[in-house]
């Protein structure tokens, strides 16, 4: 099933209970500090828009982009990419599951499922694409580092996804596209885009994310 037909007929989200476990490295502050695929793809698809409790998912050209609702810190939001469904549990076949500015995936030590993560720097998310001497991550434990989170392969490793600004304590998407290989074995193109709504409100994530063309 392609992504463009699963936007059209899927879609389920709640969250899940889990524990804050927010870096003290850089990490946002919460209240005062947060407040301040295809390019012909079908009529039908390009008007939807999947609105999924916490997840609202539409086609944009040639990938797809989702808002996720990830601001209460003790809930886990779990999306299984390959059928863009999302869960209120570690349902079978999840792929990424969000919580703020985390993310967590189904892989290394936080699942069984294989997924993996390769970090493309300065790399635009239109021309990521798998290519020999990839590195690819799994989530792995807690590391020799000023937190006690694991160190998640889409947004801790690597030096994390975001950049820190001391001064009005925001955070802002670094010039990086991910690579993920699903619980399937398909290969997806990644990239945060925001942290913020329109409102300035934290945790309310915008990333995009599509089919990988295959390697040259």
């Amino acid at each position: 099933m392609t992504l463009r037909s699963t936007l059209v007929l899927t879609a389920l989200a709640l969250s899940a209970c889990a524990p804050d476990l927010r870096p003290t490295n850089a990490a946002p502050r919460d209240a005062d500090a947060d407040a301040n695929a295809n390019a012909n793809t079908d009529a039908a698809v390009e008007a939807s828009a999947t609105v999924a409790g916490r997840v609202q998912t539409r086609a944009t050209g040639d990938h797809l982009e989702s808002v996720v609702d990830a601001q209460d810190n003790r809930a886990w939001i779990y999306v299984d990419l390959d059928r863009l469904a999302m869960a209120d549990e570690r349902m079978e076949g999840w792929d990424v599951a969000f919580n703020r500015f985390k993310a967590m995936t189904n892989g290394g030590s936080s699942g069984s499922a294989g997924v993996t993560v390769a970090i493309l720097d300065n790399v635009a998310f239109d021309d990521a694409r798998p290519r020999e001497g990839l590195q690819w991550l799994s989530d792995q434990p807690d590391g020799d580092d000023a937190n006690t989170d694991p160190d998640y392969a889409l947004s801790a490793q690597g030096d994390g996804w975001f950049d820190y600004n001391s001064e009005n304590h925001t955070l802002s998407p670094k010039d990086r596209t991910y690579l993920i290989r699903t619980s399937e074995g398909r290969t997806l193109r990644f990239r945060w885009r925001r942290y913020y709504d329109s409102a300035g409100s934290p945790g309310v994530l915008t990333v995009q994310w599509g089919e990988a063309p295959a390697t040259r």
